[in-house]
């Protein structure tokens, strides 16, 4: 695996991936094709043409709640969920690094004065058909 991306496991289920976007590496996709999000991103040393293109319609389903964020000043402190909510993993996500959720969920402490963009596929059908609010993880 690219030392930009760690995943967290849980058994052999791909709950989450944390990237380091200001490291320096090619453009690399690490998700999954089967993952209901991807992401991709790297570096351009060269001037790189992308012919035109539109993206087609195509018909998905998607079955679970996936979300990325980006930390651009601050952090975040993570503890990461497997699927039945319990611990599984933790990370500090910094400016310049973010995350990507599949499956399971987290709890976030977000420091003081902390800038971030999140991304989740819609649409959105209100808080409590979204996520189940765990006490005491």
């Amino acid at each position: 695996m690219d030392p930009r991306v760690r995943n967290v496991m849980a058994g052999d289920i791909l709950v989450a991936q944390v990237f380091d976007f200001d490291a320096a590496g090619p453009v690399i996709f690490p998700t999954p094709d089967s993952a209901e999000m991807q992401c991709g991103f790297g570096q351009v040393d060269e001037d790189k043409h992308i012919n035109p293109h539109v993206h087609n319609i195509v018909e998905r389903q998607t079955r679970n709640t996936s979300e990325f964020i980006y930390v651009i000043s601050g952090q975040m402190d993570l503890v990461f969920l497997n699927p039945e909510g319990a611990p599984i993993g933790e990370a500090t996500i910094l400016p310049g690094q973010g995350f990507l959720q599949y499956v399971g969920g987290h709890r976030i402490t977000i420091k003081a004065d902390t800038r971030y963009f999140e991304l989740k596929q819609g649409p959105y059908f209100g808080h409590f058909k979204d996520k189940t609010v765990l006490e005491d993880v």
